[in-house]
């Protein structure tokens, strides 16, 4: 398969913001499923997600899972992972399958209406394996309500391991709403737009891909119980 199909084939994978590019990649998850809402210290937080991506000439989906930990100072550190499958009709055969990945996860509030969050980690598919990370920044308002609609953007940068493709950047835009279900327990709907940057065998210019995403999320906090 040609460097710009496995970006063409792992651009369907990122399912849900839970996929990726690879080997010319970025690292999964893509999504958010979060407000800008900061852990407290010692908080816990734990979230799965779940739903599809598709355009004209592919299918797929995929599910993903994310566990934070509350360090105090508006900070939180955590690990997240993903496994995903997608199909491409006007390609051979080899542009289908599953794909696997996670990183290692960090989240800052600048203030209480915005946060950066950072990863690295790795993607794997069954036409390679790529490294790398990206940072993002999430938008939501200071005081949410029931209902809070929440804005993010994530750029990544991946490196393919032991071949001779180049890298690729990734750049999602979302939009999503958190719904507060009681005070531990936030449902989320997101939706985004993935694209991905990266350059075929033989090539020297970057060729562009492209899906849009939807998904559904579950984040469960859990809180220490005071003495």
């Amino acid at each position: 398969m040609s460097r710009i199909r496995a970006a063409q084939f792992l651009v369907g994978l990122l399912v849900a913001g839970l996929g990726a590019c690879s080997p010319i990649a970025v690292t999964p998850p893509f999504h958010f499923m979060e407000t800008a809402e900061t852990l407290k210290r010692g908080e816990v937080s734990a979230n799965v997600a779940g739903g599809g991506a598709a355009q004209l000439w592919m299918k797929g989906g995929g599910v993903g899972a994310r566990v934070r930990v509350g360090l105090g100072a508006r900070q939180e550190v955590g690990a997240e992972g993903a496994v995903a499958w997608a199909h491409w009709d006007d390609y051979d055969s080899d542009d289908k399958g599953m794909l696997s990945g996670g990183k290692l996860s960090w989240k800052g509030g600048v203030t209480e209406w915005l946060a950066l969050i950072a990863g690295v980690g790795f993607g794997d598919a069954p036409n390679g394996t790529v490294v790398g990370g990206d940072l993002g920044v999430l938008m939501s308002p200071s005081r949410p309500g029931v209902l809070a609609p929440y804005l993010g953007l994530r750029l990544g940068l991946g490196v393919p391991v032991a071949s001779d493709g180049k890298s690729t950047i990734g750049l999602t835009p979302i939009i999503g709403v958190a719904l507060a279900a009681g005070s531990i327990v936030r449902l989320h709907a997101e939706m985004g737009w993935l694209n991905a940057w990266g350059t075929p065998l033989g090539h020297e210019s970057y060729e562009w891909r492209s899906a849009f995403y939807g998904g559904l999320g579950l984040t469960v906090v859990f809180r220490r119980r005071s003495r």
